[in-house]
């Protein structure tokens, strides 16, 4: 019985200390993730990529889908007629430039644009037309007389070299909008390209041994014809306003599209060949949309 009962205390103490172990191992009700001593490895927060690019490059390409300003024509009898360029839409234009990025919502750049020639008089004229010859042996002069017939198309184109101010809002990957202005000079070109094709008629012929002069009624020359491309370029003031928005297609190449409003100051003038005529083209302003590629270059 003392045996019994010696084994029965050594059992009910076994137990109580297993029943310790067991507590102490759960860390009580907090469990193993509340145990001070073995807190989670702490994860660093994330670095941001800094934009390296400074510089860019870019090409665009536009129409201006109205025009004003007017050109004046000015005939030696004082014939006035005025032609506005927005009876017409306005020509295409391309343009190549580069750039920088002066922080992250302000950039520079500066552009050139090359626009196409807009046709400001265009059709065949007749007029009467002369040449002469002298003869210093016999001391006789002739004049001849030839019916012209001239095709002449006369153009006049507008380009410019700007430098340009945008502010980017939210600048960064995706869809930015923008609005600019930009300043520099206009170059005002007139040309006219002409063919004439010219008839002599008749003879008037001076003789002083022989007088009265008077005309022969008869001429033996020939035919002449001709044809040329005079052009006059003059300069000016040019200044721009443009809102838009660009696209990220891939890092560092930008979609850019939207509007700018163009002015173009000074004029130029042009006289057909063997006109009076003086043709003028003044100040003239393009509503003009555009779009084009930004590249990030350095």
């Amino acid at each position: 019985m003392t045996c019994f009962r010696l084994l029965l205390s050594l059992g009910l103490a076994a137990a109580s200390a297993t029943a310790a172990v067991a507590a102490d191992f759960n860390y009580g009700a907090r469990g193993v993730k509340d145990y001070g001593g073995l807190a989670g490895v702490p994860v660093p927060a994330p670095v941001p990529v800094v934009e390296s690019f400074k510089w860019y490059v870019r090409a665009d390409f536009g129409y201006a889908v109205k025009s004003s300003g007017s050109a004046s024509i000015d005939n030696t009898l004082g014939l006035h007629e005025t032609h506005p360029y927005d009876r017409n839409e306005g020509p295409f234009h391309g343009s190549v430039g580069f750039g920088a990025y002066l922080t992250r919502s302000l950039r520079w750049d500066v552009t050139g644009d090359y626009r196409g020639a807009q046709k400001v008089k265009s059709g065949p004229t007749n007029y009467i037309g002369t040449t002469s010859s002298f003869d210093p042996v016999t001391s006789i002069s002739e004049t001849y007389y030839y019916n012209v017939t001239r095709y002449e198309e006369v153009r006049v184109a507008n380009h410019t070299g700007l430098f340009n101010l945008y502010y980017d809002f939210n600048r960064g990957p995706g869809f930015n909008p923008y609005i600019g202005a930009g300043i520099g000079i206009a170059i005002r070109e007139g040309r006219t390209e002409f063919t004439e094709t010219a008839n002599c008629y008749d003879t008037y012929r001076d003789d002083p041994s022989n007088p009265p002069p008077g005309f022969t009624g008869a001429c033996s020359q020939p035919d002449l014809r001709k044809s040329g491309k005079p052009t006059n370029v003059n300069f000016g003031l040019a200044a721009a306003l443009m809102a838009g928005a660009t696209y990220e297609v891939v890092p560092g190449v930008l979609l850019d599209a939207g509007y700018r409003l163009a002015w173009q100051g000074g004029n130029t003038s042009i006289r057909p060949a063997g006109s009076g005529d003086l043709i003028t083209a003044g100040p003239r302003t393009d509503h003009e949309i555009r779009a084009g590629l930004r590249w990030n270059v350095w």
